[in-house]
């Protein structure tokens, strides 16, 4: 009897708090801003939101029933993944995954972003940029020549507007590319 009552809290207290966080994110219109010289976009809060939600609601589901089975392997299979989906949403809120662009050039994460404490800050100027591409798990990146890479993916607020910039900037790097 309890138990139905709990699962029932659980669905209450998890569909109330997307509402809330959904409000507060319409509210606020996300984070992005371009000016004719220089712009900035990040990881669009929408998209942590959701991360964070589903790895907490996921996270207090798995922990109430890793009680009731008494430490089923798939349950806590998934519980880890619910702690990985919450630590990459709180990881994606910092501000080394801004990528911003001027007129001297773009600054950005220069490893693959979300990860504290290996993600650092890479700057290029737009002639020292020599190739664009796409990993394998769809992170976009500008590279030059040293190696040096920016990466940054569609979750970014305003991610077509710092392509287009880039593109205006360095039209040779889309010159039969397919980007």
């Amino acid at each position: 009897m309890i138990e139905k009552y709990l699962a029932n809290l659980f669905v209450f207290l998890g569909t109330a708090t997307l509402f809330w966080l959904l409000h507060r994110i319409f509210a606020r219109r996300g984070y992005y801003r371009r000016m004719r010289e220089a712009g900035a976009i990040r990881p669009s809060r929408l998209a942590i939101s959701v991360t964070l939600l589903a790895g907490l609601y996921m996270t207090s589901g798995t922990l109430y029933y890793w009680q009731r089975l008494e430490g089923n392997a798939i349950v806590f299979g998934v519980l880890v993944a619910a702690i990985v989906m919450i630590l990459l949403a709180l990881f994606m809120t910092g501000k080394e995954n801004e990528v911003s662009w001027n007129r001297e050039g773009i600054t950005g994460p220069g490893f693959l972003p979300f990860l504290p404490g290996v993600t650092k800050q890479v700057r290029l100027g737009w002639e020292e940029i020599t190739s664009i591409g796409k990993t394998a798990i769809h992170m976009r990146y500008v590279e030059g020549g040293d190696g040096k890479r920016i990466y940054w993916n569609r979750l970014y607020l305003g991610c077509g507007a710092f392509e287009k910039v880039l593109e205006e900037r360095r039209p040779d790097l889309f010159e039969g590319s397919g980007a």
